[in-house]
C-alpha cells in the first residue's frame, strides 16, 4: 500500500497534489473496484523506433488516446 508523503499535502509546497486530482483519483480506483472499468488505461512503453501512431491506431479508443497525446504535448507550448 503506498502512502502519500505529507510534503504532497502541504499548500505551501510546490510538490502538493491538488485536491481535485486526489478525488479523481480515488473515484478512478473505486469505479475499477466496483464496476471493473474506470478510464481506458493506455501503454505508453513504446520502443524507440517504433510506430507511435500505429500503435494508437490500432489500440483501444484511438480517438481518446490521440487527443490526449496532443493534450499533452501541445500543453507545452501553450504554458
Amino acid at each position: 500500500m503506498w502512502i502519500l508523503a505529507l510534503s504532497c499535502r502541504d499548500r505551501t509546497d510546490p510538490r502538493s497534489v491538488p485536491d481535485k486530482l486526489l478525488r479523481w483519483h480515488f473515484r478512478q480506483a473505486v469505479l475499477a473496484n466496483v464496476k471493473g472499468d474506470g478510464e481506458p488505461v493506455w501503454d505508453f512503453d513504446n520502443p524507440p523506433g517504433s510506430d507511435v501512431m500505429a500503435c494508437i491506431r490500432n489500440g483501444p479508443e484511438p480517438e481518446k488516446r490521440m487527443e490526449m497525446e496532443l493534450v499533452t504535448r501541445l500543453r507545452v507550448l501553450i504554458s
